[in-house]
């Protein structure tokens, strides 16, 4: 059996590794400790172990993980293994995540990071004992069910066994009770009759029990001695024949009454024993006497026809003497009567019977010998018979015969009516046969026959069915019947010794008493162990038997004349009584009574071990049920209400109890406050809601001991409280604590209002189950609670920081923070006051009241001097109140009188000094403030700080922003005095290089010299190159530097047309990165160098008027923000000895002299394309 899994989830190594270790140093001995690095590798380790078989039973997983998230492992591993409880490690609370992980993971733990250590170990062994409980138990009610399955099966087996037993029983007795036939079955081994059908028992006289008891003397003491050794001859043949052949025999039985029958049979084998021997045969057979008597008769008939003639004389003559003998002789009574029904013969069989002599009733009417009821009947049956066709007839056919003795008595009897008329005068003659001892005899058979089938009903109603109370019933009903008793019923014993009436059978007009709980003390003190040892009690009159006084008051109450009572015995314990009662006169019980009384009270215990065996198991399954019930509805609601009145319903059903509560304890209130009640009966008080004070009573002391507490009886109770709870709970108390984290936190409590009820070990296991889930329930709820408020508090927070972000009004910052403290805590008041010193009061700015009843307070002041709680905020401490009627000082009281209840006042510091303060009342005294409320509030009064200095440090900051507008505003008019200042004097430069250029083009037009004419217009270029710099700097209102591309565009197309170049002719290829400025005193010597090379490239390049080429022209920005000018063309080539410090043009030793004054890098390219780069740095200075 491999060892439960714990599986540790985290992407981080170190925390991984610090996880498993504390979990192995608590929990390396209960279980086995698994890691994964993530969620993939966790899910893909997870199906490893379960295809191993093992059993995870706790899962820890990081919610912040690449990939798949902690929640989405652990919805995923709780789709794959519902009983695997999830906890989640997380930096962050976000209630969307946790709640998620409730709703999809069934959750157990959310744990902030950093954990806790003993909290950490102390919630993963709660999950890990959980876990294996739940488990536990669902292996319990899975072995509970395979119970049940199988007893379920055997009683099923059962009873369809006892059903086809008794069908073929009904079957075969239908066929051999309603036969005219003798069927029976012998038993070959035992030598005696095992069954017999009623045929036989008619015949005989003998009942089947008295056929069966003989045993194997039944042959040799009924058979006629003659026909016994044919008969067991015959049967010695069994041994040869086989299973079809019969055995006819004929052979005589003596009757109960001494008289011989002939019976013919007919007999075969009806089973064999295992080694083939006859073990049993089945015989028929059928009464012959008749035909042998006709057979005897016939033969004397031929004989006495022979003799008739002679002895007929003789027989005359004899007749009357031998007549007369035998009517002197006869045991039964012989009564003549003439025509007027007076008695003219009654022999000594009739002085027998009757009791008078011959000479008493001679000439006497036959009504002396008849009870008075049947004297007119008779009178009308000898009528009726005087005309009749009949000679003789048998009486009592329709109705029984009674006679009456001399002393009054009746006794049953048996008669035959002759009629003989005798020279015209009728003489009726009635033989009687007083048949009371047979009687006695049919009803002794009777009475032990209804005994049996009682016993077997009864036996066959345990089989068939598990109700105890239908059990009893029917038994209680049908003794009643057979006794003919008032009153027949079962006391069943309860733990104090008193009693209760569980079924009755009882006849008019005597009273019942079914249900009655009753409480002898006569029968406490004296009768216990007697009756646990086995006594039957047998009363025939309660006033004649010597019982004690108080006994005797006792049942003459129930009006009780005769008593029989037996023990009911339940594995040798004293269950409860049988008893039979006679009410209406005084009664011997007989002995018969006794023993089918103590016969059924051993049938009873049977039945009531077996019913509780059964109500035991049924009653496991219902509270497996029940404890699923709750378990369901813990994982389908984290609602405690509904938990708790889903559970306080269960329990209360389930143990048939009054009333169900569960109790909360406040410790800081010091109250116990009902939240869940059930109630049996609606007329019965609600206490939801009620609070009840602690006060120190001894069944508060002892819950807080985590101890259970028994009150077996309310009247016990002796302290204030529990005394007036007693009155209108009275009673039976159990209290079982409800612990959290081995932490108090209230009771699960029943009432019970029957006397004499007690509570059973079985229901504490269910109280322990079920609080330990409902603790579940309550760390479930305390979370996702803990988790709410805590994402409340922060969307709180982070509203009034929004708020604070979005504007820097404090008076809509101030009522944004009161309303949102004052709706999240539930508070009355909530409001901000400021701390004027030198007006010497507080000023209450903005305020939220949480009813519309409330009168708004803003603009309240409140007098700073002589104020104990304004020292106290100035000196920046926290101000709690716990009611305000405690204040000593005038001032105070008098608020107190318009703001009663809870006060809780934060400083408002700002710099370290007081500025004001966040107040907030609960008009309730008893609520106080917790400690995370405090919290919360003294991180609002940080957050309403923080605003205050953006607000100061805001207003400041304008304060500053103006200043320097007003000195900006002064610098741009002083700037533009300076711009303008500087456009005059470029333009004025600008300006006078126009006239120079217009100087140089007036000169060389008078110059003939083409030489000298060259020199004037290259010189009006080179001047035009510098007044077009700054024409842009005039333009473009930039003064620091100046933008190339629009230059390089100007100033080439410039020279194209001072030179006469015409675009057809020479291409330009222009290449100027937007981003190179060049600054102001690197512009001028740039643009001279660039109007030199273009002008070379012109004038030197392309002199040939017909000759087509390229110029290129590129201006590129480096990555060491360099500038590169790199001017080209593909027109004649420089001369190959060319040098540029032995060339003669003033141009190009210009461009030199430039480059070195900006510091340039000038490199010539001869070959090819003739390409001249200059690189310099635009930042660095000029040399």
């Amino acid at each position: 059996m491999h060892r439960p899994v714990i599986l540790c989830v985290d992407d981080e190594p170190a925390v991984l590794a610090s996880l498993a270790g504390e979990l192995k140093q608590v929990l390396g001995q209960e279980c086995s400790i698994e890691t994964a690095a993530g969620g993939e590798q966790a899910l893909q380790l997870f199906q490893t172990l379960r295809e191993q078989g093992y059993e995870i039973a706790v899962v820890l997983s990081d919610y912040g993980m690449p990939g798949l998230k902690g929640d989405e492992l652990l919805a995923t591993i709780h789709s794959l293994s519902p009983h695997t409880l999830n906890i989640m490690l997380s930096e962050l609370v976000d209630l969307a995540v946790v709640s998620n992980a409730l709703r999809n993971a069934r959750l157990y733990r959310y744990i902030a990071k950093p954990w806790q250590t003993e909290d950490l170990t102390h919630s993963v062994l709660t999950a890990l004992h959980s876990f294996l409980q739940t488990r536990q138990q669902e292996m319990q009610i899975e072995q509970l069910s395979r119970k049940n399955q199988e007893l379920q099966q055997q009683i099923n087996t059962l009873e369809q066994t006892q059903q086809t037993i008794l069908e073929q029983q009904q079957y075969y007795e239908q066929i051999t009770e309603f036969n005219s036939a003798i069927f029976y079955i012998y038993d070959l081994n035992q030598q005696q009759n095992v069954y017999v059908n009623h045929e036989l028992t008619n015949i005989l006289g003998y009942s089947a029990a008295e056929i069966q008891a003989m045993g194997p003397h039944f042959l040799p003491s009924l058979v006629h001695p003659e026909d016994l050794p044919r008969l067991l001859a015959g049967m010695e043949r069994f041994k040869q024949m086989g299973d079809t052949e019969v055995l006819e025999t004929e052979y005589r039985i003596r009757d109960v009454r001494g008289e011989w029958h002939w019976f013919y049979s007919r007999d075969r084998i009806f089973s064999r024993n295992p080694d083939g021997s006859p073990h049993q045969s089945l015989g028929t057979a059928m009464d012959i006497t008749a035909q042998k008597r006709a057979e005897l008769e016939i033969l004397q008939l031929n004989s006495q026809l022979e003799q008739r003639v002679q002895a007929r004389t003789a027989a005359l003559q004899a007749s009357q003497s031998r007549f007369a003998g035998m009517v002197e002789i006869a045991s039964d009574a012989i009564i003549s009567i003439d025509a007027q029904q007076r008695i003219t013969l009654f022999n000594r069989g009739a002085e027998a019977i009757f009791g008078y002599t011959a000479m008493e009733v001679l000439g006497q009417p036959l009504d002396l010998l008849l009870p008075e009821r049947y004297s007119i009947r008779h009178s009308h049956y000898i009528e009726q018979f005087a005309h009749s066709a009949h000679l003789s007839r048998r009486m009592g056919e329709r109705s029984e015969v009674y006679g009456r003795r001399r002393d009054g008595s009746e006794f049953p009897a048996e008669a035959s009516i002759s009629r003989l008329d005798l020279e015209g005068e009728l003489v009726y003659t009635v033989i009687l046969r007083d048949i009371s001892d047979r009687k006695q005899i049919e009803l002794t058979l009777a009475q032990q026959a209804e005994r049996e089938r009682l016993i077997a009903d009864m036996t066959r109603h345990i089989h068939q069915s598990l109700e105890l109370e239908t059990i009893l019933q029917t038994t209680v009903t049908e003794v009643r019947q057979l006794f003919q008793a008032d009153r027949v019923m079962v006391y069943r014993f309860l733990p104090d010794w008193s009693g209760t009436i569980d079924v009755e059978s009882v006849v008019e007009p005597w009273p019942p008493v079914l249900g009655s709980t009753l409480k002898d003390h006569c029968f406490t003190e004296g009768y216990i162990d007697r009756y646990q040892q086995g006594r039957i009690q047998q009363v025939a009159d309660i006033y004649q038997a010597g019982l004690a006084d108080c006994y005797v008051e006792f049942l003459s109450h129930f009006q009780v004349r005769a008593n029989l009572v037996v023990p009911i015995l339940q594995e040798e314990q004293l269950w409860g009584l049988l008893l039979a009662q006679q009410c209406s006169a005084p009664r011997q019980w007989q002995s018969w009574e006794v023993a089918l009384l103590q016969q059924l009270a051993t049938q009873a215990g049977i039945a009531i071990q077996q019913s509780q065996l059964y109500q035991q198991t049924r009653q496991q399954a219902k509270r497996e049920e029940s404890l699923n019930r709750v378990i369901q509805a813990i994982r389908q609601s984290l609602d405690l209400k509904t938990i708790f009145n889903t559970a306080a319903a269960e329990i209360g059903k389930l143990l048939g109890i009054d009333q169900v509560f569960i109790v909360q304890y406040l410790p800081e209130q010091k109250t116990w406050v009902y939240v869940a009640q059930y109630r049996v009966d609606q007329g019965l008080p609600v206490t939801l809601g009620l609070r009840i004070p602690e006060a120190d009573t001894p069944l508060s002391d002892r819950l807080k001991q985590l101890e259970v507490v028994r009150v077996n009886t309310t009247v016990e109770l002796s302290d204030p409280i529990n005394s007036q709870l007693a009155e209108t709970f009275p009673g039976q108390w159990l209290l079982v604590p409800l612990k959290v984290n081995q932490t108090l936190w209230g009771s699960v409590t029943l009432t019970h209002h029957q006397a004499g009820f007690s509570w059973d070990d079985t229901d504490l296991d269910l109280l322990y189950a079920i609080t330990d889930q409902l603790a579940i329930a309550i760390q479930q709820s305390q979370l996702y609670e803990r988790t709410r408020k805590q994402a409340d508090r922060e969307q709180a927070l982070n509203r009034v920081m929004q708020s604070i972000r979005q504007t820097l009004d404090l008076q809509a910052i101030f009522t944004t923070a009161v309303t949102e403290i004052g709706q999240l805590l539930q508070v009355d008041r909530a409001g901000i006051l400021q701390y004027l010193p030198e007006q010497n009061l507080w000023f209450n700015l903005a305020e939220y009241c949480g009813s519309p009843d409330l009168l708004s307070m803003v603009g309240l002041e409140i007098a700073d001097q002589d104020n104990p709680v304004a020292e106290q905020l100035k000196q920046l401490k926290i101000v709690r109140i716990q009611n305000a009627e405690e204040f000593g000082d005038p001032l105070n009281q008098t608020l107190a009188e318009r703001f009663p209840g809870a006060w809780l006042l934060m400083p408002l510091q700002v710099n370290g000094q007081i500025w004001g303060c966040l107040g907030l009342i609960r008009n309730t005294p008893e609520q106080g403030w917790h400690s995370e409320e405090v919290t919360l509030v003294y991180t609002m009064a940080d957050q309403l700080a923080i605003a205050i200095q953006q607000v100061k440090a805001f207003e400041q900051t304008q304060q500053e922003l103006r200043e320097r507008q007003r000195a900006e505003i002064e610098l741009q008019n002083s700037l533009k005095e300076k711009i303008s200042l500087l456009q005059e004097v470029h333009h004025r430069v600008k300006n006078n290089l126009q006239v120079i250029s217009s100087l140089l083009l007036l000169q060389s037009r008078r110059v003939d010299h083409p030489q000298a004419r060259a020199i004037l217009e290259d010189s009006q270029n080179r001047v035009m190159a510098m007044s077009l710099v700054h024409q842009n700097l005039y333009q473009t209102h930039n003064f620091a530097q100046v933008g190339f591309a629009e230059y390089v565009s100007t100033l080439t197309k410039y020279l194209f047309q001072s030179l006469n170049v015409q675009s057809e002719q020479i291409t330009l290829h222009t290449e100027i990165d937007n981003r190179a400025i060049v600054p102001l005193e690197k512009a001028v010597p740039c643009g001279l160098i660039l109007n030199e090379l273009i002008t070379n490239a012109l004038k030197h390049g392309f002199y040939a008027e017909d000759q087509r080429g390229d110029l290129w022209i590129n201006l590129i920005v480096n990555d060491n923000d360099s500038l590169t000018l790199r001017v080209a063309n593909n027109g004649n080539p420089l001369p190959t000895d060319f040098s540029l410090e032995s060339s003669e043009s003033l141009g190009l030793k210009l461009v030199k002299v430039l480059s070195e004054q900006l510091n340039a890098i000038l490199e010539i390219k001869a070959e090819g394309p003739t390409v001249f780069s200059i690189t310099f740095n635009p930042a660095a200075g000029l040399e």
